[in-house]
């Protein structure tokens, strides 16, 4: 299909880009697979629910910030009049936000992405605040959790499961920890994502679909079950709908369900990748969009080129990962990201590895000069970009939804 037109998410828009004539081109996308199981909410929360609470219960709710893609807005409104119905008053519930280490969405924020029911508390975790203690991971790990989380007579987690390239899949026992845990129990569990010195870059075990073996994976686990919520729901979209799973057995189940769909295309075969993580809010800043690099980058040849369409707003995404990205030096930064590791160190060595291993070409970034810190090349959409591609040929992908998206296995 070279010379062929494709339409990619780049922020709130969708732009179109011509492909290369001297490229082989594949288009990868998430397959179509028909399932049975569940697929509406009402069956779950029977299951997930008890019958009846004991009077004055406070139940916690824990549902995704704006970054974690899950049916907040339809799911909600049921899981309240089933609360309520079962004896627990809207002035006894809480919906907890698990924003984990990210920046706190505003109001307007979650009134845009759903809409805040009346008579509910709403509180958006903050990993800086004081949190009530659990204990440590065997690895050392320490756990601790919001408070108001730990205070809770009765918790559900509401997530969405998706494809993580550090710690195997999102969703699951991530809304508990880091989604609500403290600032120091996320770094000491990132920092398990850096492999050992030399030859330095990720752990092995690290990757998207990867849990066994995964020492970050692992440790989230074990984590998370110093204080596990009473009950989970797990969701996955397929063909527009939301499919919800719920317990261990439905995260397995749902995790199956993201693999099969999203398994596709060969590993390391490809001369040049070309990927999108479908616009906002997935590519809200420099950290986020790194997550659809990440993916592109295990479909590339070694030397491959790159082209990630990330609209990158909000600029780095972080304030530690901006000074990460100020080390210029590839050796210096493996050396201290392990001596001196602070959140998202182990983001900057992987996004200077890729930018080193590969050509990057980052197209349509508002915060171009954090991009070229990490060692990408910077375009916007139109004849520059053509040109910059001009000589490229042999076999090409692309991926309008790469964060979604991991090669089959050999």
């Amino acid at each position: 299909m070279s010379g062929a037109t494709v339409t990619l998410g780049l922020g709130s828009e969708r732009v179109a880009f011509t492909l290369p004539a001297r490229v082989a081109w594949e288009v990868l996308e998430p397959v179509s697979v028909q399932e049975a199981g569940f697929v509406s909410l009402e069956p779950v929360i029977e299951r997930v629910l008890p019958d009846s609470f004991t009077p004055g219960a406070r139940v916690c709710l824990v549902v995704p910030d704006l970054t974690r893609p899950a049916p907040v807005r339809e799911t909600l409104p049921m899981l309240l009049e089933a609360l309520e119905l079962r004896g627990v008053s809207r002035s006894r519930q809480m919906i907890l936000v698990a924003a984990g280490t990210h920046a706190a969405p505003g109001a307007d924020e979650l009134a845009r992405s759903w809409e805040p029911p009346a008579g509910v508390e709403i509180v958006v975790h903050d990993a800086r605040a004081p949190g009530v203690a659990r204990g440590a991971t065997p690895a050392g790990t320490p756990v601790e959790v919001n408070e108001r989380y730990a205070r809770a007579d009765w918790r559900l987690t509401l997530g969405g499961v998706s494809l993580h390239y550090l710690a195997g899949f999102g969703g699951g026992p991530k809304m508990v920890f880091p989604g609500v845990a403290s600032r120091a129990g996320a770094a000491a569990n990132h920092r398990r994502s850096l492999g050992p010195l030399p030859p330095g870059g990720l752990h092995a075990g690290c990757g998207s679909g990867v849990i066994a073996g995964n020492p970050v994976a692992e440790d989230i686990a074990l984590a998370t079950a110093l204080d596990p919520a009473q009950a989970t729901i797990h969701v996955v979209k397929r063909n527009g709908a939301w499919r919800y799973f719920d317990g261990e057995i439905g995260q397995d189940e749902a995790r199956a369900a993201v693999l099969a769909r999203g398994q596709v295309g060969e590993a390391r075969a490809y001369d040049v990748v070309i990927a999108s993580l479908g616009g906002a809010p997935r590519d809200i800043d420099v950290v986020q969009s790194h997550k659809g690099l990440a993916h592109a980058a295990r479909y590339a040849r070694p030397g491959a080129v790159l082209v990630l369409f990330a609209a990158t707003p909000a600029g780095p995404g972080s304030p530690s990962f901006a000074n990460w990205l100020g080390v210029s030096d590839a050796a210096e930064l493996e050396r201290l990201a392990r001596e001196r590791y602070d959140l998202n160190a182990q983001t900057a060595v992987s996004l200077k590895s890729i930018c080193a291993r590969h050509t990057v070409i980052w197209v349509g970034s508002r915060t171009p000069e954090w991009v070229r810190m990490a060692g990408a090349i910077t375009h916007d959409p139109g004849p520059a970009l053509d040109e910059a591609l001009a000589g490229v040929s042999g076999r090409g992908a692309v991926l309008p939804f790469a964060t979604e998206l991991v090669p089959r296995l050999s």
